[in-house]
């Protein structure tokens, strides 16, 4: 999960599909034309229907990349690999770390395969800007979430922008653009390829893709891995009537979460010592009060050159609790050098820019998240919400509330998402991993997705981190990951991992 202002494919591949009901009954495999595009990796594209209800109409283009696996004689067959998002593209991040998931065991037995889902980076985009420039300047003029009266005016008025300017430059993908959509993707590119079933990976957003694709295909389900799991219901329509008041973020208690992640940043930083910047001097809550009490009235201009903002800061806290542990370090250092300037180095309080970025992370994400989740429309509720929320979780409880500001006014509604039921007959049981402390996909939503897939097992890491991509290792997580993958063997019930190692050792 993320604000929603908050990252070369050669040869050929079509398929043809006949519609059912629900879901769409897909094409016999046609041959994938693969090409090799560097270091050792092969892309393709695929056609597939827009609107599956009508599979002969338009056709979109789906990014593919490819690690072949490293021992063609103990190959089980293709692992789908979706890192997150919504909106994150699966080539690139396929490509950064394919190497460095994936153990040598798991590259050995499969073709690790990445895909740009529909609406996202090579594949056919969602697009809400003409020029690269113009997408840059609308989200640099917007902080990563407002802080005071002023700011949140601007914040709603560029929030209900950024539907109309997306529905005026891709108003036919947008109303496509669902995780049902994307689960039937799925399913069309394993046919294309000639799969016989479903292996799949799904981190954070992508549990979600996972859990949607079991339901609908639920035969075809043979490993299918959630890791870092969200409440399915939460992100749907919520628990009862909690989505007319409720965004999907706080409903789902992320700020908490966020909060308990950083709970343990402080106990590991402290008993770090010296080798945690942060703690000198002890009492790091009360640092870290300290600063956001500071920064509600100035700015800190950081001695690099950055300067923060109360928006800014948290944010970056947040993001980089994301990242793998071993660089809280720097995290730590951060927060140190602007604790110590914090009286020294003030500014103007002033909305803090973005950088620019070079694909199209943020309107995915919410031509994704928008049509999956019922949020409020209510503009107004926001504001009270944002204040009650920051007084409960001081900081975190305003940026996750104004996270889906946008879908308040969202100008598209996909007819064919889904929203449960999530306890279809799975050919094979599903295997949910969580860490304990997790500041997007907090431990408990994986608890509640794995009673609501029912027939699912819930692996738990000792560890802060957001999914086991990003905690520390763990060689029990991977010896757990490992069996199910190749084998079908399920952890035993209720089991809990150690890690093996810490941030500061």
């Amino acid at each position: 999960m993320r604000t929603f202002v908050a990252a070369l494919m050669t040869g050929v591949l079509t398929a043809t599909t006949m519609v059912s009901a629900a879901p769409p009954v897909h094409a016999a495999p046609t041959t994938t034309q693969w090409a090799t595009c560097q270091d050792g990796f092969e892309c393709a594209t695929v056609q597939a229907p827009l609107d599956y209800d009508e599979p002969q109409g338009k056709q979109i283009d789906l990014a593919l990349i490819k690690l072949p696996a490293t021992d063609p004689g103990k190959r089980k067959g293709a692992l789908f690999v979706n890192f997150g998002g919504p909106g994150s593209d699966g080539v690139g991040k396929m490509r950064d770390r394919a190497r460095v998931t994936f153990s040598d065991d798991i590259r050995a037995h499969f073709d690790l395969i990445g895909v740009d889902m529909r609406g996202i980076g090579r594949s056919t985009a969602v697009h809400c800007f003409t020029t690269e420039h113009e997408k840059s300047e609308f989200f640099g003029s917007i902080p990563d979430f407002p802080f005071g009266v002023e700011q949140e005016h601007t914040f709603m008025d560029s929030a209900a922008e950024l539907g109309r300017r997306c529905q005026e430059h891709s108003a036919e993908l947008l109303n496509h653009m669902s995780t049902a959509n994307t689960a039937h993707d799925l399913e069309h590119v394993r046919v294309a390829l000639g799969e016989p079933d479903m292996n799949f990976i799904g981190y954070s957003y992508g549990s979600v893709i996972g859990a949607t694709y079991a339901n609908l295909y639920p035969q075809r389900a043979r490993a299918i891995i959630l890791d870092g799991a969200l409440d399915l219901v939460g992100n749907s329509r919520g628990h009862g009537d909690e989505a007319k008041t409720l965004p999907v973020d706080v409903r789902q208690d992320v700020a908490q979460a966020a909060q308990d992640t950083l709970t343990r940043f402080f106990t590991m930083c402290e008993a770090a010592g010296e080798k945690c910047a942060f703690a000198q001097g002890g009492n790091l809550a009360g640092k870290w009060s300290e600063l956001l009490a500071h920064l509600q009235h100035t700015s800190i201009e950081h001695p690099d050159g950055i300067t923060y903002t109360y928006s800014s800061l948290v944010s970056m806290v947040y993001y980089n609790l994301f990242k793998p542990v071993k660089t809280w370090p720097t995290t730590a250092a951060i927060l140190q050098k602007l604790y110590e300037t914090k009286n020294t180095n003030n500014a103007e309080v002033v909305a803090t820019a973005h950088e620019s970025y070079q694909t199209n992370p943020h309107e995915a994400y919410n031509a994704i998240q928008c049509l999956d989740s019922d949020e409020p429309t209510k503009t107004s509720l926001y504001s009270e919400l944002g204040a009650s929320q920051d007084k409960k979780v001081p900081g975190f409880g305003r940026l996750v509330t104004f996270n889906m500001m946008p879908c308040a006014a969202w100008p598209a509604e996909d007819a064919d998402r889904y929203t449960g039921p999530w306890n279809a007959k799975f050919a094979h049981e599903l295997l949910v991993i969580n860490t304990t402390h997790d500041p997007a996909t907090p431990h408990t939503g994986a608890k509640m997705a794995t009673k609501q897939l029912g027939k699912a097992r819930l692996l738990t890491l000792d560890a802060p981190g957001h999914t086991t991509m990003y905690s520390p290792a763990s060689a029990c997580v991977e010896q757990a990951r490992l069996a199910y993958l190749v084998s079908g063997t399920m952890p035993a019930k209720n089991k809990v991992c150690p890690a093996d190692e810490a941030p500061w050792h």
